[in-house]
């Protein structure tokens, strides 16, 4: 048996008894026994009660790629050429090197449940937690280089934020960053109270679910750097009091391709601290004439109802 026989039929989170098990693996309990010893081994909680069985308390959920295939829209599964799911892999992005060595074209997928080498921030070890987090990594060829990547995409980062935000039913707020911007604008300031003798804390943006940080290579170092406490520790300290963030928390940052004077690029750690890069580049023509009779009359987001509950993410 793999490592990971036995998930599939405690990844409900109910519990199955022993003679179950070993029924279903056409095994002994000695065999399950030692296979859930090595499920433990890999950092999962096996939770065993006299007269019911074994578990996963909360239950676990497992990459299948039968329901990968499933979800992905036509034109998502036309691009994809290979999928390819593994129990564990010292790095997704290894092995996705490894498969462009052998020849693999664009539109190659690997993920994983677990990673064994993944290289952290500053070449930290990385947390990997079996089945706990999504590990993943595309190889994919752009033909005019990387430069093709950047685009005018400021306005739709907005958009994304805004219907992300509308469709989880969760708060969301905008910081349209400038030169002049101060950490306190991002943070919150504390401001005193004459009446009650006393200071009072005003939040700032940053107290909010979905933060957009608009033209972030706008705003100063100093003042980028009042969002690496958030981002990485979902809380903010303000006066020596640290302050927790709202939860789930999200910043979307945007960035001023086309004027480089008066911006500021983002250190290596900022740039560590979200989790991908996109560019969505400019519409062709059909498309931004139909944009533009969309939002005629309403704008289309405002229609958007809430689909998921956020607060639970």
């Amino acid at each position: 048996m793999t490592k990971t026989t036995l998930l599939p039929l405690l990844a409900s989170g109910e519990f199955r008894s022993g003679q179950e098990l070993a029924a279903a693996l056409r095994v002994s309990r000695t065999a399950v026994w030692k296979q859930l010893n090595k499920l433990a081994g890999l950092g999962l909680e096996i939770e065993s009660v006299k007269g019911r069985g074994y578990r996963i308390p909360g239950g676990i959920d497992l990459l299948d790629a039968a329901a990968v295939r499933a979800a992905l829209a036509p034109d998502a599964a036309s691009l994809l050429s290979r999928l390819e799911l593994l129990e564990s892999v010292d790095s997704t992005n290894a092995q996705a090197l490894r498969r462009i060595e052998q020849g693999v074209g664009a539109g190659y997928v690997c993920s994983a449940e677990q990673q064994s080498a993944g290289r952290g921030r500053r070449g930290r070890s990385w947390v990997s937690p079996f089945a706990r987090n999504l590990y993943v990594s595309l190889a994919w060829q752009y033909q005019q280089g990387a430069g093709a990547l950047e685009g005018l995409s400021l306005a739709v980062g907005v958009a994304v934020a805004r219907a992300l935000a509308a469709s989880l039913g969760i708060d969301f707020k905008r910081l349209q960053c400038t030169p002049d911007l101060l950490p306190n604008d991002v943070t919150g300031v504390s401001i005193y109270n004459q009446k009650e003798q006393a200071f009072s804390f005003i939040a700032g943006p940053a107290f909010t679910n979905i933060l957009l940080a608009d033209e972030i290579n706008r705003a100063t170092p100093r003042t980028q750097s009042a969002l690496l406490e958030a981002m990485g520790e979902r809380q903010v300290t303000v006066d020596g009091i640290t302050r927790k963030l709202k939860q789930p928390f999200l910043v979307i940052a945007t960035q001023n391709p086309v004027e480089y004077e008066g911006t500021f690029p983002l250190p290596e750690a900022q740039l560590d601290r979200f989790f991908m890069k996109l560019s969505l580049g400019y519409l062709d023509a059909n498309t931004e004439s139909q944009m533009l009779l969309n939002l005629g009359r309403a704008h289309p987001i405002d229609a958007l109802t809430t689909v998921a509950d956020g607060t639970r993410l």
